[in-house]
């Protein structure tokens, strides 16, 4: 059985993978290949494994296969998705910092750290406003409204109520489509820590 846990980039994907990892001791997949979590050496951390079958073929299968996405073609799917909602102000922003962080161009990036701040802030400014215009995943209205209008049942778990109180969000989420999750199995570490 594949369940999405589906979002617009930097809405709490991420976290949610890991409150499953450490919360109720479940691992997770994506479709991306996820290099950065690898190099990172944050894979286990977020509780993240490789995919070990193509979907069709999970689909069939009777374990639980948690599948990470940001793609709005898997909306049109049989499988039930958790869909991660942040505010898209705050997501954008957080995405923004990310490029810039982890960006492709190593060169530019290390050039800005040395920058003077008026220079850094500039450039987060372009990132924002390139952000803003981009439609990779939809754009975030457009993500947010493919994942809500879909046929099958979708449950929405909200990021900030993750912050409040995150085992219950997401034991309430995942209770909407059918899945119980047991546990906790581990301390849950703090927020700041994760």
């Amino acid at each position: 059985m594949v369940v999405w846990i589906a979002s617009y980039p930097r809405s709490g994907n991420t976290l949610v993978r890991m409150l499953l990892r450490h919360g109720f001791g479940l691992s997770t997949y994506s479709v991306f290949d996820d290099p950065l979590l690898e190099r990172e050496g944050s894979a286990t951390t977020v509780g993240h494994l490789p995919l070990p079958d193509d979907l069709d073929g999970l689909a069939g299968r009777r374990e639980l296969y948690l599948v990470r996405t940001h793609r709005l073609e898997a909306a049109a799917s049989p499988h039930p998705p958790v869909y991660v909602v942040r505010d898209g102000r705050d997501a954008l922003v957080s995405c923004a910092h990310y490029q810039l962080r982890y960006g492709r161009i190593r060169l530019v990036r290390a050039l800005l750290e040395r920058c003077p701040r008026p220079i850094r802030d500039a450039a987060f400014r372009r990132a924002l406003a390139r952000l803003v215009r981009d439609v990779r995943f939809g754009g975030w209205s457009r993500n947010v409204a493919t994942w809500h209008e879909r046929r099958g049942p979708t449950v929405t778990v909200r990021y900030e109520d993750m912050l409040r109180a995150p085992l219950q969000a997401l034991r309430t989420a995942c209770a909407e489509i059918g899945i119980t999750l047991s546990g906790p199995s581990n301390d849950l570490p703090s927020f700041q820590s994760l």
